[in-house]
Formats: structure tokens, sequence, C-alpha cells
């Protein structure tokens, strides 16, 4: 019978016994001694097995990130030459035959960043022309000079250098003034593209500082509508000001745009028989409870709202409206809603 050992103190005597059985054995030794063996060689190859896998795997991340790193890198370079290629051109509807093997969505990309680029270089021509307007006026510095954030400081600081070396007033002359026909027509800082004659639009673009806002049909969502547009994207993005005012022109004898209530605004109102309805536009950038207060100051004023975003964003939205007197619509939604609630039937504006 096996000899027990009970108590924790006992293990010491266990181990003596073992090693004793073991000397007193030579055949026991020698097999003890070939297993140790054994399993120590056996170790060697695993190690070794895992060391030649983890350097063989070591050296295809290694590969993966080289050729990522290389792609990206061929991706910007892309991305670069057609942004100067939009540049250069003025426009971004039509690439160079160079760029046919490019990548959808890379020049997807570039297109994003031209827009990007006019938008920024437009912002900084309306500053100008504002720092100019003011140097013109008050001959001198804001008194809100040191709060300005440093490209306005610089115009400015520009600008009052050039007043007193009377270069401004040069500067001021030269720039084309609004003909006596499009005096009307410049107040207003929307037009599609059919509501101007093409020499309209080659002065509004060259002369009074509009711009071309590619942009989507309201009727069917598809890209292709070329809008004339005056807008400081710094105050308001492009999307928001062109959704604004291509959807209020559906109807536009009963629409209001920016209607205040309340020292608050709603994008567009519309009143049909007494019915108030009003449409937000929506970009995904407000907070929730921004979204919540905006909403619930329209259930208190208005017959009807709708929140208007785009198709990615429905999700984002759909939890803030019951259905009952509200929605959340797209862009096409929300035009077939106009014509609806007007009873237009597709009919003109």
């Amino acid at each position: 019978m096996h000899k027990l050992y009970h108590e924790p103190y006992e293990v010491d005597d266990a181990i003596s016994d073992l090693r004793s059985f073991r000397e007193n054995n030579p055949v026991v030794e020698k097999l003890f001694h070939n297993k140790i063996i054994e399993i120590s060689s056996y170790l060697e190859l695993v190690k070794k097995d895992v060391l030649i896998e983890y350097q063989k795997r070591e050296k295809e991340v290694i590969a993966d990130i080289t050729i990522e790193t290389k792609r990206e890198h061929m991706k910007r370079e892309s991305i670069e030459k057609l942004l100067q290629y939009f540049k250069e051109r003025k426009a971004s509807e039509a690439i160079p035959e160079w760029a046919l093997h490019i990548h959808r969505e890379t020049i997807k990309e570039a297109v994003k960043a031209y827009e990007d680029y006019e938008d920024e270089e437009y912002a900084k021509k309306l500053l100008w022309e504002r720092v100019v307007h003011f140097m013109l006026e008050y001959k001198g510095l804001p008194n809100n000079y040191q709060e300005l954030k440093t490209q306005e400081q610089q115009m400015y600081m520009k600008a009052y250098l050039l007043m007193k070396e009377h270069k401004l007033e040069k500067e001021s002359e030269e720039r084309p003034q609004v003909l006596s026909e499009d005096r009307d027509l410049v107040k207003k800082y929307f037009y599609q593209t059919g509501e101007l004659t093409a020499e309209q639009r080659h002065r509004f673009i060259h002369n009074y500082g509009y711009r071309i806002k590619p942009f989507i049909f309201a009727q069917n969502g598809k890209r292709g509508n070329n809008l004339i547009i005056k807008n400081d994207p710094r105050k308001e993005s492009d999307y928001h000001f062109c959704t604004k005012y291509l959807l209020a022109n559906v109807h536009k004898k009963n629409s209001y745009v920016e209607y205040p209530i309340e020292q608050q605004r709603t994008d567009i109102m519309i009143n049909v028989n007494g019915n108030l309805f009003a449409f937000e536009i929506e970009t995904g950038n407000n907070k929730p409870l921004q979204i919540e207060r905006k909403l619930e100051w329209l259930d208190r004023h208005f017959d009807y709202w709708y929140i208007v975003c785009s198709r990615n964003n429905k999700k984002r939205y759909k939890k803030y409206v019951d259905k009952r007197n509200n929605d959340v619509l797209t862009i096409t939604e929300a035009y077939k809603k106009i014509l609806e609630i007007n009873h237009l039937k597709g009919a003109g504006t």
C-alpha cells in the first residue's frame, strides 16, 4: 500500500522518498533522465517553431504596413495632383485623362478637398471686402481688434497700411460696379441656374462675388444642380444654406425664410390657409439638448413641423418625432411634402 501524506509538512518527506526511489532504481532513473531530455528537446523544437512563425508573421505584418503606407501615399499624391488640376481650371466637374485609373472614392475626396478650398477662399474674399468697407468708412482699426482671430487681424492691418499709403481707395475703385439692371437681383443671394441668363451668371460670378455650388435637385435627389450663391460658409454651411432656399423656392408665395417667433427662427415657414408648417434643416452637428429645445419651441408655435436632413442622418432624428404632426424627411421628401401641403400636385413654382 502506498504511503499517504496528509499534512503539509510531509511534502518534503514525499519529495525525499521519490528522490531515494530514483537513486535506488537505476532503470527508473535512466527512464526519468531520458524523459527529461525528450521533453527539453521537444520544448526547444516548439520554441524554434514559435520563433519561426513569429518572424514569418512579423515580416507579413511589416509587408502589409508597407503596402498600406505606399497605397496611402499614392492616394494622397493623387488627391493633391487632382486638387491642383481643379484649382488651375477653377472647377471640379471634369477630370483629365491621366486620372482615369484613379479609384472613384479618391476622386470624390479630391472633389471634396476642392470644394473645401473654394469655401475657404470665398470666405477670405468676403472677409477682405468687409475689412476694406470698414477701413474706408471709419479710417482706423476696429475697437475689438485684439479679440479678433489672427487672420482677421492680418487683414485689418494690411488694409490699414494700404489706406495710409493711399492705395486702399484705388483697390476699392477697381472693383466692378453693379450694373443698374442687376441692382435688384444682387439683393438676393440664391439663384438656380435657369433663373439667370448666361451673361448674368458670368457677371454675378466674376464681378459680384457669387459662386457656383454643385448641389442636388430637390425633385429627385440627383446631383447636377449648379446653384449660383453668395454665402459665407463660416457662418452657415453651404448644405444648410442651399437646402433652405431650394425648398423655400418650391412655393415662393407662401414660404418665409428664417421666420422669427419669440427671438427664435425656423428655417422655412409655410402658411397655408392659416396652418403654419415649419421645416427645420439639420446637418447632424447640434447637440441633443439643443435639438430638444428647438423642437419644443416648434411644437408650441406651429401646427406641423418637419426635420429635414440627409438620408444618412434620418435614423439619428427619428427618435424626436411621433409622426402625428411631425416627421423626419430627406430633401426630396420635403420637396414632395411642400407640393402636397400647397396642393400643387407637381406643378412648377
